[in-house]
């Protein structure tokens, strides 16, 4: 009985247990899985007239260690060779015009690969994890290249391409660890997502002129990477494409790339010489974060924005030069960049980020305050009460965002000005005083995440200037404890706010023991016979002893409450 079983010229299945194995003549195709996972061939010899080898056919032929193609042959199919572990040596005649996904993955002792000039698309992974391959070259002829083709090759030296190829799509060399040198194919337009990631002792990759599109990650942690030039035909590049490549000492971002995106050059530590040209005016998030061996940094005139962590923990930078023109300063822009000790910080700026100079101890004076012509930036001391000192006429935006260590901030009157956001996200903080009536507007939500705030003195703002009523409700406390220092018209709105919120606003200070701000209720006599009984058994109940004695204190000075014995102490 035949071990091949067959449909006209269709081989449909082996089934015998043979060392050297001759496919009969006439056959033309070898169907699917017609040798998956036979353990005993080790020899194989294809007639001339096969065309076509089915998906999967050979998979898993882990003894398969010598194999002869016709010159027929134009298809290998998906897997058709994968997990052949002994195959060594393959020589794949330029008649095959395509050969399909991952068709020898895993092919671990596969060492010489020849591709013949005529070959013409090679689909997604048809070489990966090949861990002994050494090196290839990609002929004339292939005109579609395609992605995770070397993925985790890991002994891969050198990849040549002879021919023009529009892209070197996703993962194609991820994970080549021994990857030294490449030869980028003549046409190439785009770069994809971790093209070369991890390609950990790359050196160089010349990048073409024609080149288009760099996409996410596309060489990430390649450790050794020395020498970096984008082409002038770059169009876009996304994010963290760079990102962990610390290998090279100079940079020189091109003013062409007019936004340089996240996390592009994060963590590329062997950077001591940056260069930014005129024309970029973006910098996105982390896009230089841990750069720790720059020590000086000049700014374009082009830059409007510094994105949210850009230069965070750049820890040997000194002197840092920004230039009229920059706009904002984004979330921890320069935290932890604890050796800056000069840096000129322009007017232009209209928005800084919560945490923009954290633990930035050489920017400050001895109280921790960073101030520059008049302007308070932020304060990088312990201190969890601050009031703004003399000589300052203008708070930053953002000047206290996202800093926990304040329970409470005052702005005395000498400022006439607060930029926006400057309490946001200020998640401990209990109180607030901006005593300049000059100051009417802190932004939206210039409260946000202030969850603990229980009193907001803004004497250029009226109750209904806030949108969140809790905040309405601070407002209020804090127009009670210094009404004095309110401006005529803005304290007749707060009156009336009071009068309608009166019994809310009592026990709420109450609550937050608030003897201050209770005392405005007596000091104007606000308090009628029936709220006062009400607020002196409700501050007995909550043991508020300062402010009971308060409440018994007016009750004895005024003529026109009744006496109730049971509310003597």
């Amino acid at each position: 009985m035949s071990d091949f079983v067959t449909d006209n010229s269709i081989l449909v299945k082996y089934t015998g247990q043979q060392r050297h194995v001759e496919i009969p003549e006439g056959i033309t195709e070898i169907a699917e899985r017609a040798f998956e996972k036979n353990t005993f061939v080790k020899e194989l010899v294809i007639p001339e007239g096969v065309t076509r080898i089915g998906n999967d056919a050979f998979a898993g032929c882990t003894l398969l260690s010598d194999i002869q193609f016709p010159s027929t042959l134009q298809y290998i199919g998906w897997r058709a060779f994968s997990e052949c572990m002994c195959l060594v040596n393959l020589v794949i005649p330029g008649n095959v015009k395509r050969i399909g996904w991952h068709a020898f993955e895993k092919c671990n002792r596969l060492k010489n690969v020849t591709l013949e000039e005529g070959v013409e698309i090679l689909e997604n992974g048809v070489f990966s994890s090949c861990r002994s391959l050494p090196r290839m070259t990609i002929p004339e002829s292939v005109v579609s290249f395609g992605g995770w083709m070397f993925f985790s090759c890991v002994n891969l030296l050198e990849v040549t391409f002879k021919g023009q190829i529009k892209e070197i799509p996703e993962r194609s060399f991820n994970g080549c660890w021994q990857l030294n040198r490449v030869q980028m194919p003549d046409g190439l337009e785009r770069i994809g997502v971790e093209a070369f990631t991890e390609c950990t002792v790359l050196k160089e990759v010349i990048l073409p002129e024609g080149l288009k599109h760099i996409e996410r990650l596309a060489f990430s942690k390649d450790r050794f990477f020395e020498r970096l030039v984008l082409p002038k035909s770059l169009e876009t590049m996304d994010e963290a494409v760079f990102q962990g490549c610390s290998g090279f000492p100079e940079l020189t971002v091109p003013g062409f790339l007019t936004q340089v995106p996240e996390n592009t050059f994060q963590g590329c530590t062997g950077i001591t010489e940056l260069t930014i040209e005129e024309g970029v005016s973006v910098l996105g998030r982390n896009c230089f974060s841990g750069c720790r061996q720059i020590k000086e940094l000049e700014l374009p005139s082009t830059i409007t924005e510094i994105g949210d962590g850009c230069f965070e923990a750049c820890s040997r930078l000194k002197e840092v030069r920004l230039q009229e023109g920059v706009t904002r300063l984004g979330k921890a822009a320069f935290a932890r960049c604890s050796e800056i000790t000069e840096m000129h910080l322009p007017n232009s700026i209209r928005e800084i980020g919560d945490m923009c100079f954290e633990h930035c101890l050489g920017l400050a004076d001895q109280n921790g305050n960073i101030i520059q012509n008049g302007t308070f930036y932020a304060n990088v001391g312990t201190g969890t009460e601050i009031i703004i000192p003399s000589g300052v006429t203008r708070v930053a935006s953002g000047a206290f965002a996202g800093d926990r260590k304040y329970r409470k901030i005052r702005v005395p009157e000498h400022v006439s000005e607060m930029g926006p956001g400057a309490f946001r996200n200020c998640s401990n903080l209990i109180e607030v005083k901006v005593l300049s009536p000059e100051i009417t507007w802190l932004g939206e939500e210039p409260f946000k995440e202030c969850r603990c705030l229980e009193t907001a003195t803004i004497c250029g703002m009226v109750p209904q200037d806030f949108e969140e009523r809790r905040y309405q409700m601070a407002a209020a406390l804090g127009f009670c404890t210094d009404y004095e220092k309110f401006p005529a018209k803005t304290a007749g709105y707060y009156k009336i706010f009071i009068e309608t919120n009166k019994e809310y606003l009592l026990k709420l200070a109450i609550d937050n023991q608030l003897l201050e701000a209770v005392k405005y209720f007596t000091d104007t006599k606000a308090l009628n016979s029936s709220e006062y009984s009400q607020v002196l058994e409700y501050a007995q109940q909550k043991k508020t002893m300062e402010i009971v004695a308060l409440l018994l204190e007016y009750r004895s000075n005024a003529k026109d409450i009744d006496a109730f014995d049971k509310y003597a102490l």
